[in-house]
């Protein structure tokens, strides 16, 4: 009897929420994010409006933010402004968008627009012309337009109200007459930033982070940074641009590598003229000490594989230019180019996907590649621009492979683009490297070459892909060379080794959860379980299982092998991971038996690193969640709608093509495997109970609320009494129950 009044007085408020929302909006649209009225919002938020169809991208009107306690204009973007040049990388609806304003000219390659015309401007990382980009004010997502705001035009501690023009969205039946009034869309900001001491931020898409989006975080760690930081990125896609420059000490990690993606439609042609910085999607400028982990970056456009390499714009996915600077598990998914390293920086990368069109890594510096997947769709992988004070790019246990005819139409490209006197030093080294889709020179050998060349275009025991057998290297190009053992054994020791390649630069990094173990697991007794981690670290991490504190003798690998389990193998498991540069652990909680819930494999947020992780790890209700508060109740509600994070990013879609449209249905694949974001509540408020909410909160919510918050409290006093026959808030039948429900209602969700 409990539990059910306890779900109808829930469900009720639920509802009563519901019905608020709906009322509050104006005509034409279903849902407003952040909603009418709403509090805690961060100045990085994204103005989302929900319409009952597809809506149209006007040309003409304005979206304007005024600050409510003066009614001023604090930020405008004017329709009617072209977003940027066209080029070969802009993607649908944008590419048919034809402005009366800007040349109708679709820009190829490195082409630059010179037509002095006019487009939007927004300064990311700065506020100097350098920091100046074109950028897209409006994006649409199925039924869903996101509005884009200029740069850092919001505040702390300030209330807001949004006036939108009909033109915006110009629908035929005229459904959407805008948005007037102080009162339509007025949210408030919070009241101030995260401590200038916390040393971890939350990025979180749907506002339940300290920042909504990536740049946020970044700008709002100061220039010069002493004290290491961490920015925790939460499932979600992120469409932005990121660039900063004159940063220190921080690492970005994300919480799922497929199912946190930094994405845009950037390219040369697109934000071009003043560097190469420009045309990216991600970009480190002056940076030391900073470290990337366990996320995607994707710059979104259409290889043109067919045509002639010239005709593909420059748009790479990851630009740096620093010293010190890690990369862990990333995938760099450029359309065109893939990954640029500049001049002077030092750089070590590990388990990470470098993926474009051709040169895909076009490097002035030292960089060393340690398990790393290179994909071609068409050209060489390299072009090694370094100069004879520095190595250039070695690469250990990596693969490189082609995706598509390559530049001879055979299914074959070059390892790296031959050597030219403009770059005598260049340096191009492989060592147990596997191979696919390789021209049987390897280097370009039919390029003319000019004499007093001192390039080191090297290989050693490089196998192909598919057998693991020696490639036949007898037709590599003349002016390259095979290491061989023991001639040769001191340089392959040598290039196998980052500081030597890195002049000097032991690159460390603490071990760093990439997934942890769910914080608890139920199993039947004879089942096999396997207790599994995956970690970022430099240099290798070592293991030690542990049962209940104590160390379990000779399990030191990644997993632990519990086969089959009986009622004794019941309780706390733990891994303790170290190396040189830190330690970490992971820790469960097994029943055998049927007495506890199992929970799916929970990301980074379950072992603890986000003190928020609550209802998004494990099971999402459950005695203690319920019992803190009624609040504590919407939270869980919350956490129900959101478990498993956003849509899934398949593994084979992000390597197998890089393409994925912008205006892609929310939740839904896109042709490329590249999904949109699914539609979120701000800040999950409007999950739960309207609890502080300014205006809509009536007697019925609060009279809900206080009968649920006493029928908690009641039951939390019983559950603390102990003893037998004393009654569970929620039996493990109904949480079986509820976790089953849960389950099928996100397979509709995703469908």
């Amino acid at each position: 009897m409990l539990v059910r009044l306890l779900l109808f007085l829930f469900a009720a408020c639920q509802a009563h929420s519901a019905h608020a929302q709906t009322a509050s909006v104006p005509p034409g649209i279903t849902k407003l994010s952040p909603e009418s009225n709403a509090v805690d919002v961060n100045p990085d938020v994204r103005l989302k409006l929900t319409f009952s169809s597809a809506p149209p991208l006007g040309m003409t009107g304005k979206v304007k933010v005024y600050d409510a306690s003066n009614d001023s204009v604090v930020d405008e973007l004017d329709l009617s402004i072209p977003p940027g040049p066209k080029n070969t990388r802009t993607p649908p609806p944008y590419d048919a968008m034809k402005y009366p304003s800007a040349p109708d000219v679709v820009l190829k390659g490195n082409e630059n627009d010179t037509s002095g015309t006019v487009y939007q401007k927004n300064y990311i990382g700065g506020t100097t012309e350098a920091d100046a980009y074109h950028f897209y004010p409006v994006f649409i997502n199925d039924n869903e337009a996101t509005i884009c705001l200029h740069s850092s035009r919001l505040k702390y501690g300030k209330s807001y109200y949004v006036v939108i023009d009909p033109g915006a969205f110009p629908f035929t039946d005229g459904s959407f007459s805008g948005i007037k009034g102080k009162t339509t869309w007025a949210f408030s900001t919070k009241a101030a930033p995260p401590s200038t001491s916390a040393e971890r931020l939350v990025v979180s898409a749907d506002g339940t982070g300290d920042f909504n989006s990536v740049q946020g975080a970044i700008d709002y760690i100061p220039n010069n940074n002493t004290t290491h930081k961490t920015i925790f990125i939460k499932n979600g896609i992120y469409e932005e641009i990121v660039y900063f420059r004159d940063k220190a000490n921080f690492t970005l990690v994300g919480e799922d590598r497929e199912k946190v993606v930094i994405r845009y439609s950037n390219s040369q042609p697109f934000n071009s003229s003043s560097g190469h910085f420009k045309r990216g999607v991600f970009a480190e400028d002056k940076v030391n000490n900073v470290n990337l982990v366990n996320f995607t970056i994707l710059n979104v456009g259409e290889d043109k594989a067919a045509d002639p390499i010239q005709t593909a714009a420059q748009a790479e996915a990851l630009y740096v230019k620093g010293d010190k600077l890690q990369v862990h598990n990333v995938a760099i998914l450029g359309s065109g180019d893939a990954l640029q390293i500049q001049a002077s920086t030092r750089i070590y990368l590990a388990q990470s996907t470098i993926r474009g069109y051709g040169d895909n890594l076009l490097s002035y510096g030292a960089a060393f590649f340690n398990k790393c997947e290179l994909i071609s769709t068409y050209g060489p992988h390299g072009w090694p621009r370094n100069p004879g004070s520095s190595h250039g790019d070695v690469f250990l246990d990596s693969t490189f492979r082609l995706e598509g005819k390559g530049t001879s139409g055979e299914g074959h490209c070059d390892l790296a683009r031959a050597p030219a006197s403009t770059y005598p030093d260049a340096e191009f080294i492989l060592i147990n490297s596997k191979l696919d889709g390789i021209t049987a020179d390897g280097w370009n050998s039919n390029k003319a070459l000019s004499g007093g060349l001192n390039v080191r275009y090297w290989e050693y025991n490089s196998v192909n892909l598919s057998d693991g057998k020696p490639i036949d290297v007898s037709k590599r190009a003349s002016y390259s060379r095979q290491l061989t053992q023991p001639k040769d054994a001191e340089t392959i020791a040598n290039y196998s080794n980052p500081t030597y390649v890195l002049d000097g630069w032991t690159p460390e990094l603490a071990p760093t959860l990439l997934n942890a173990l769910p914080k608890t697991i139920a199993a039947a007794p004879g089942d096999a379980v396997e207790l599994k981690v995956n970690v970022a670290a430099m240099p290798e991490a070592t293991y030690q299982w542990l049962k209940d504190g104590s160390a379990l003798t000779g399990e030191t690998q990644s997993s632990l092998q519990l086969t089959p389990v009986t009622t004794g193998s019941s309780g706390e498991y733990s891994v303790t991971i170290t190396n040189s540069a830190g330690q970490t652990t992971s820790k469960t909680s097994l029943v055998v038996g049927g007495a506890g819930t199992p929970t799916g494999g929970a990301g980074v947020e379950a072992a603890g690193s986000d003190a928020s992780a609550g209802a998004n790890a494990g099971s999402p209700v459950g005695a203690a969640g319920v019992g803190t508060s009624a609040a504590g109740i919407g939270a869980a509600g919350a956490g129900v709608a959101s478990v498993g994070g956003s849509s899934p990013v398949a593994t084979g879609g992000i390597t197998a093509a890089q393409n994925g449209a912008l205006t892609t249905g929310a939740g839904s694949t896109a042709t490329s495997g590249i999904p949109s974001a699914p539609p979120t509540s701000s800040a999950g408020r409007s999950s739960g109970c309207s609890v502080g909410r300014e205006g809509d909160a009536d007697r019925a919510s609060w009279l809900a609320l206080i009968a649920l918050s006493a029928i908690v409290a009641r039951a939390r006093r019983r559950s603390n009494q102990g003893g037998s026959g004393e009654p569970r808030l929620f039996s493990h039948g109904q949480l079986e129950q509820h976790r089953d429900h849960t389950k099928h209602a996100l397979q509709r969700h995703r469908s």
